[in-house]
């Protein structure tokens, strides 16, 4: 069997499958995995050591998956991210280089009856890979100012026993409505504006589904992309890269409850499975 997509006839129970599953009679030596990963989404703030230790076990976790059925001979791992901010690397992006030169992951030798050694990379993706040659150097900004703050009910929350003007949620509340809004303690003109910023990832995603469509618009046999992330934002791009015939698998944190479109990715034929 080819290493491309067979459609999962439809069911009413989702199938989970493993990562690298059923994967039968193929050619290790020409087999190709790229491992998409939202870091800031799977690995929200972790310092540069362990990064590096789980960004390691995790890959080799994908590796060593059902590896008596199938390993790839080549992983190429690219890891999306707010890498850059008005052209330099941010603070994330050098903790994750550094986090990435202690993975030693590659070469990789898996211990199944195979014995294969697989080569691969791990890159942060700064260009998509239809364009190589242009530089995203804005997929981090500083915006300032908190960000807006709405409360469950409206007034001072039920369990607050102080009345809402000496509710410190209510206040921070209005404080966060407009970035001129000024400190609520009495005395104080520090505005909104000049206390707080935010560091906003832009065009992450984006980048992302454009690597994943461009793979499904130049299938090769032998070629799977796994996406590891918990974003919905990625859900249209899996689906149509399915729906274009290329073997998809999406990798996410919780397989403990069925989510709304387990069964619609499936039926186009994108594998499920727990990542890390």
């Amino acid at each position: 069997m080819a290493f491309g997509m067979s459609h999962s006839s439809p069911t009413s129970r989702l199938e989970v499958l493993d990562v690298l599953d059923t994967i039968q009679a193929m050619s290790v030596r020409d087999s190709t995995l790229f491992l998409f990963i939202d870091i800031d989404n799977v690995y929200y703030c972790e310092d540069a050591k362990r990064l590096s230790d789980r960004i390691a076990a995790d890959i080799a976790g994908v590796v060593t998956t059902q590896s008596q059925n199938w390993v790839p001979a080549r992983m190429l791992v690219r890891l999306y991210g707010g890498w850059m901010c008005d052209g330099e690397l941010t603070r994330m992006a050098s903790r994750t280089l550094e986090a990435t030169s202690r993975a030693h992951v590659f070469p990789f030798f898996c211990t199944d009856h195979y014995r294969t050694i697989v080569r691969g990379q791990i890159d942060l993706a700064l260009e998509m890979l239809s364009l190589p040659g242009l530089l995203w150097q804005h997929t981090c900004s500083i915006q300032k100012g908190a960000p807006r703050l709405r409360t469950v009910a409206r007034g001072t929350p039920k369990d607050c026993p102080t009345s809402k003007d000496a509710c410190f949620i209510s206040q921070m509340a209005r404080f966060s409505q407009s970035k001129y809004s000024r400190c609520p303690h009495p005395g104080c003109t520090v505005m909104n504006v000049d206390a707080f910023q935010q560091l906003v990832q832009k065009m992450v995603d984006s980048l992302m589904i454009c690597d994943l469509l461009y793979l499904a618009a130049n299938p090769a046999d032998n070629l799977a992309v796994a996406v590891a992330t918990d974003d919905w934002d990625i859900l249209p791009g899996l689906a149509l890269a399915a729906s274009s015939g290329l073997d998809v698998r999406w990798l996410r944190r919780n397989l403990s409850r069925m989510q709304t479109y387990d069964n619609a990715l499936t039926q186009l034929g994108v594998r499920i499975a727990t990542w890390g």
